[in-house]
């Protein structure tokens, strides 16, 4: 009865839309011109991944929480290197210097961009940040604070003056021990002193001086500290951006705001290498070449596809009445996914390649069949009627059910847990139904008001150009035996094959090619040595904070801890106990000058034996001027014109004003002892840090208030060796696995991209294998319900199976492993794949004696066309910039092809095997039959 009432239903509306093609017409352009208008003003791109995943997920709603309350998360990096050659250059890092002192300031006044880091002033940091130094510089501070105590137990110029006259004439009993640095340095320091104590004798006695800026000379004390790796090569500049709204990605005109800028400096400095990166910039430049490729794509697979159908059925008129049809069919798939979900995304932007592989399909075996028909029929408009009749009677049952299983297939994905698969399912499903009866009413219409006679059509016999030919199967078909146990041999052979391949979570090597932000986002990683992607551990204390750094730092996956660790010292332990050494050989008069009790004592005398002092240095530094090494020479050169200067000042003083400036002198160098002293107190201090002991620039990033409770953020870095690194960095499985699963061992709800990457590797794995597995269930019922037969379903399933085998087989022996990008083929080749086989049925049913068996009446060429436009709609793929979808290309091109292949040899074989079979029970019956009717006749 259903099979009545679907001929019935068929025959109906062929001659509805024979009779009333231009009303047919009239609705179908004017919806789609709706649908169409509907989405240029409506349809967004969402680019951001975590946009594909539920906000259900517990693992992804830490990362939410994160992404909403950390503002750094989001920060873009301008990456200089400062090397030349892969050496590290004096020119290069100057001119680094230069371009990002004069960039950082610009882009900080852009209308996009809420704040520019480049660096910070060390002396906005506490002193007890020296902590945070790498051990050797760190040790050299210790020296120097050591060396302090000269000061702080001279009440006195004179007193210091001697003392260090007193080191001089000693000869140096640590010139072995100190670097070239810490002489040369040490020199300039006395130079600086003395320049200081000079300038107090220009100077009126009510007057003050500052005379620590002497002691650090302008040229020596570090102004800026900018933000580099810790092998110096790479300089940064990070930048938090603001959203665009109305544009294409939420931070598109930031990108291309900072980039003009960039391009400027480009100009200025062209000897320097640098470029933007971050993982929302990659995303951006992502969903750019993602779009692109796809129109690209599409635009490729329908010129190929137009050409494929026009050499096929030599004719244009029908293959541009197809492509038209489908492009109705699209253009109603555009309105659906504009009303239901509203946007696209990474994954659902390809939906048009599906369509154009899938929805052209329908046309195809429509006018295979329809051009078979035509010639059966009068040349008026009853006749096309009975012959699009026939045709869709024919067709009908077999397009109907290969829909339906295709969009089963696609839909089994809208009940994972995966979003962006799942809205990619919810679009492509709807788009094949809705592209089905595109093709049963605008296809029709057209080929009724266009090709409605026969002199439009070309008979099949008379054409030279076939994609088809029935010899290409005969000789596989005429040894069924043979060809089944060949089948079966390499198909259990590639299941082999597929057991021991795995899921690659590795998303850079998805990532587009020739792409500077991904470049540069490899390059952090390579030549930086520091990976842009890391763990997250949010805590709600800094004594949780360093708990927590101590114990990941423990890790042998973990090589740095930053975030909130930038305040947990490395080597901690081993820098607090040399901190306390110092402190205890300095306590006695640190203290005792920090508070204040610095004596009385008078200069009597003071500019004499001052004056004296100088020139005792003066001399013994000018006697051991030939002496002294080339590098030393200039500094101590400028030390002798320091004093040259204090000794000439001091002699054009009157005794009167002489005596008063010495005292003015007196009270700035007390001054200075006691401002030493306290800084002296604080950077020897062993508290631990907390977030005020460095600049609110570096910290904001790394701190957050949630409803009156203040949390913070570390930062766990991946250990990338070199091994690790040739196998993909920080991403490859290698690295992945074990580091997320050791950092859970600290912090079980540890998050961060690095986390949002793995587990949604894991959830699309798993996602595909269930929809996988849902589609096979559907498509087997669905199957089912059509053919009533068991065998006829299985036999229907059977190309799929075999094509799946042989197609991860292929991929890899040629080294091509599972990822989030290619593991879409599993419900679409169940889907695409079981679409021949049912067309192959509903013709074996047909006509059970001409061979090969179902590929015959146009139903072999249909099916092959149809397989061949699916190839050229995901080849197209191929040309992409984006690797992801270049491999889905490759694998969806290479899976159809392994199916169409099954289905040429594997069921007609088959049917043959059936049939043959069959006909030898009736020839048994009638054998049979003709023993017992001469029996009977005797």
């Amino acid at each position: 009865m259903l099979e009545k009432f679907r001929h019935r239903s068929l025959s109906r509306w062929s001659g509805f839309v024979s009779r009333h093609p231009w009303w047919v017409l009239l609705v179908a352009f004017g919806v789609a011109g709706l649908c169409i208008f509907y989405t240029l003003t409506t349809l967004t791109f969402k680019s951001n991944r975590n946009d594909l995943l539920s906000e259900d997920l517990p693992w992804n709603q830490n990362f939410i929480f994160w992404q909403d309350n950390f503002p750094g998360n989001a920060d873009f990096v301008i990456a200089v290197d400062m090397w030349k050659d892969d050496r590290p250059d004096a020119e290069t890092k100057t001119a680094a210097e230069e371009m990002v002192d004069e960039l950082g300031p610009i882009l900080a006044g852009g209308e996009w961009v809420k704040q520019v880091v480049w660096g910070y002033d060390p002396s906005k940091a506490s002193p007890k940040a020296v902590r945070l130094l790498p051990w050797d510089q760190f040790e050299m501070q210790m020296r120097q604070v050591g060396e302090s105590k000269l000061l702080l137990e001279s009440k006195t110029p004179q007193h210091f003056i001697q003392g260090i006259v007193g080191q001089a004439r000693r000869g140096g009993e640590r010139a072995s021990e100190m670097s070239e640095a810490e002489m040369v340095g040490g020199l300039n320091m006395v130079k600086g002193l003395v320049s200081g104590f000079a300038e107090r004798m220009k100077m009126p006695a009510d007057e003050s001086l500052d005379l620590l800026q002497y002691v650090i000379p302008e040229e020596m004390a570090v102004k800026w500290e900018y933000l580099v790796t810790q092998n110096g090569r790479l300089m940064f500049i990070r930048i938090t951006p603001k959203v665009s709204p109305g544009a294409l990605t939420p931070f598109e005109k930031s990108i291309v705001s900072i980039r003009a800028e960039m391009d400027k400096m480009r100009v200025k400095y062209p000897q320097l290498d640098f470029g933007l990166t971050g993982i929302d910039v990659v995303e951006t430049d992502e969903t750019e070449a993602a779009n692109l490729d796809s129109m690209k794509a599409s635009i490729i697979a329908a010129v190929l596809i137009a050409i494929l159908l026009v050499l096929s059925f030599h004719s244009f008129k029908s293959p541009l009445l197809m492509l038209l049809t489908l492009g109705v069919g699209i253009a109603w798939t555009f309105g659906f996914l504009t009303l239901t979900i509203g946007y696209l995304q990474l994954i659902s932007v390809i939906f048009t390649v599906i369509l154009l592989g899938l929805g052209i399909d329908f046309a195809i075996h429509i006018t295979t069949r329809f051009e078979l028909e035509r010639h059966n029929y009068s040349d008026d408009e009853d006749g096309f009627a009975e012959a699009i009749t026939s045709t869709l009677e024919k067709v009908g049952p077999g397009l109907v059910t290969g829909a339906l299983t295709t969009a089963a297939a696609l839909a089994t994905t809208m009940f994972t847990d995966y979003k962006g698969v799942a809205e990619m399912g919810q679009i492509a499903s709807a788009g094949i139904i809705l592209c089905l009866i595109a093709m049963f009413a605008v296809y029709p219409a057209l080929l009724r008001l266009v090709k409605s006679r026969h002199k439009h059509i070309t008979p099949i016999d008379t054409r030279v150009v076939d994609f088809f030919k029935e010899h290409w199967v005969m000789p596989f078909v005429r040894r069924p035996v043979i060809t089944l146990v060949l089948a079966i041999v390499i198909a259990v052979l590639a299941g082999v094959a597929i057991s021991r391949m795995r899921f690659d979570y590795n998303l850079l090597e998805l990532l587009p090619e020739g792409v500077p932000s991904v470049e540069w986002q490899e390059r952090i990683s390579r030549d930086g040595e520091q990976s842009i992607y890391f763990g997250v551990s949010i805590v709600e204390d800094l004594e949780e904070a360093r708990k927590d750094a101590a114990a990941y730092l423990a890790l042998p996956t973990v090589e740095s801890v930053g975030g909130v660790g930038l305040l947990i010292p490395s080597q901690n332990a081993r820098k607090v106990k040399e901190i306390d050494h110092v402190r205890e050989s300095l306590e006695p008069v640190l203290s005792e000058v920090a508070r204040g009790n610095v004596g009385n004592d008078a200069m009597a005398n003071g500019d004499v034996n001052l004056v004296t002092q100088l020139t005792g240095l003066r001399t013994l530094l000018a006697a051991g001027m030939l002496g002294a090494p080339r590098e030393l020479r200039g500094p101590l050169s400028e030390l002798l014109g320091a004093l040259n200067g204090f000794i000439a000042n001091a002699g054009q003083l009157t005794e009167e004003e002489r005596t008063a400036r010495l005292a003015a002198l007196q009270r700035d160098y007390t001054a200075w002892r006691i401002e030493s002293a306290k800084l002296l107190q604080d950077l020897l201090d062993t508290t631990p840090l907390d977030v005020g002991d460095l600049p609110p620039a570096i910290m904001e990033p790394y701190v957050a208030h949630v409803d009156g409770v203040t949390k913070y953020a570390l930062e766990v870095f991946p250990k990338v060796g070199e091994m690790e690194a040739a196998q993909g960095g920080p991403l490859s499985e290698a690295v992945l696995k074990p580091f997320i699963y050791q950092m859970r061992t600290v912090d079980p709800e540890v998050t961060g991209v690095i986390v949002q990457i793995y587990e949604s590797g894991k959830l699309i794995w798993s996602s595909y294998l269930r929809a996988g597995a849902y589609a096979l269930v559907i498509v087997f019922l669905l199957l089912w319900i059509d053919f009533k037969m068991m065998k006829d379903t299985l036999l229907c399933l059977l190309p799929v199976l075999v094509g799946f085998a042989l197609t991860f087989g292929i991929l890899y022996l040629v080294g091509v492993q599972i990822n989030p990008a290619n593991i879409i083929v599993l419900p679409l080749m169940f889907g695409i794949g079981v679409d021949a086989g049912v067309h192959i049925i509903h013709r074996y049913k047909q006509d059970k004696y001409t061979r090969p068996l179902g590929l015959s009446g146009g139903t072999g060429k249909g099916v092959s066309l149809t397989s061949y436009t699916t190839m050229i709609g995901f080849g197209s793929l191929m040309v992409s910039s984006h690797r992801g979808m270049q491999g889905l290309g490759f694998v969806m091109m290479l899976g159809i092809g392994m199916t169409l292949m099954a289905c040429w040899i594997m069921m007609p074989t088959c049917l043959e095997l059936r049939t043959r079979r069959r006909e030898k029970r009736d020839e048994i019956k009638r054998e049979h039959g003709n023993r017992y009717g001469e029996s009977d006749e005797v």
